[in-house]
């Protein structure tokens, strides 16, 4: 947290206004979508807060955050440490994205951005639970924010190695002109190789950059995975819920936020897990229908949540592992079932 403030009064000293956030135009839909999901998450909030005083919170915890040096301290000393904001932030993370926000108004780097993750990954901790619906709408434009983060440092980085190899040229020219002169080639061999060895150092420090930030991000998303709630009392919105987040994890792969299907996958499978832990709690309310109906589903339908293939060719699928606990819970629930289930098959086969 100190770095993060550190970075903050860094750009505070260049300019003292309020922030105030100014989206592109292409932005504009889907953060009109999360203003009127912010104020649906305050009359979420509100049913959770019960008390009246605890209630009043809700208006204090979602004022914007000033960016001023007496606003960050007065955000870290009563709303990130008050003992309630993990009770409102498991509703909404429109803090999150005003300080990456401001970072990128005012010229932060990769480094800035890390700290704002770790920053509230460390927060969701706190929470016990993390609302489906709007984790699924924060997905994009968590992505869209970060973004322009990753693609600052590819555009610093031609620059950075641009003027360092030119101080390096005009050092190394000044220095050894006559030998230069009189041995061109072996000079010219030499500064070849030196340079070779600058811009791999220059390129393996970026990509190593890019790679704890998609790190970090992955882990932050996996923990907010293994805290989703989504509706237990029906399985079938549940299923829908789950594959609506898996399409938003998937349709971010093209902002290089994520290291590739192979985040996508991981991913996949703590959506997976998630599901049936819900339903390894509300097996016994399902209906034969709705069991049936889900498992149908699976078995002919394409999910974006289920087309990745596995790390290894004998590991069970995803598609596989959803019909195994399906079949399971369901028998569980409906016991003479299965020797039914069992005739049919079996008949199926003979015909």
């Amino acid at each position: 947290m100190f770095l993060l403030f550190s970075f903050l009064l860094g750009s505070l000293c260049l300019t003292t206004q309020v922030y105030s956030s100014t989206p592109d135009a292409e932005d504009t839909q889907q953060i009109t979508h999360v203003k009127k999901n912010s104020s649906q998450s305050a009359s979420s909030i509100n049913n959770f807060l019960a008390a009246d005083q605890e209630a009043d919170l809700v208006t204090f915890f979602l004022r914007p955050i000033t960016f001023t040096s007496a606003g960050l301290k007065s955000y870290f000393e009563h709303v990130y440490n008050h003992p309630k904001y993990a009770d409102y932030l498991q509703y909404n993370l429109a803090h999150m994205i005003q300080f990456l926000e401001y970072g990128l108004e005012h010229q932060q780097d990769t480094g800035f951005a890390l700290s704002v993750i770790k920053l509230f990954t460390q927060k969701i901790k706190a929470c016990p639970f993390v609302d489906g619906t709007n984790f699924t709408v924060f997905v994009p434009h968590l992505a869209n924010t970060l973004q322009p983060y990753l693609d600052k440092k590819e555009a610093g980085f031609l620059e950075d190695i641009g003027s360092k190899l030119k101080l390096h040229m005009t050092n190394v020219f000044s220095k050894y002109f006559s030998y230069f002169k009189s041995n061109p080639d072996a000079f010219m061999d030499a500064l070849s190789k030196q340079i070779a060895q600058q811009t791999n150092q220059l390129q393996t420090e970026q990509h190593v950059d890019i790679a704890y930030l998609q790190k970090d991000l992955l882990r932050f998303f996996e923990l907010c995975i293994n805290k989703l709630i989504l509706p237990a009392d029906d399985i079938s919105a549940c299923w829908k819920d789950i594959n609506a987040t898996a399409d938003a994890f998937h349709a971010i792969l093209k902002n290089n936020v994520l290291t590739g299907l192979t985040a996508f996958d991981d991913l996949s499978w703590s959506l997976v897990h998630r599901f049936c832990y819900i339903l390894q709690l509300s097996y016994k309310t399902i209906s034969q229908d709705t069991y049936n109906k889900i498992m149908g589903d699976i078995r002919n339908q394409s999910y974006k949540l289920l087309e990745t293939a596995e790390q290894e060719e004998f590991i069970q699928t995803k598609r596989g592992y959803l019909l195994q606990q399906l079949d399971y819970y369901k028998h569980l629930a409906y016991p003479k079932t299965k020797q039914q289930d069992s005739l049919k098959e079996i008949m199926r086969l003979l015909a």
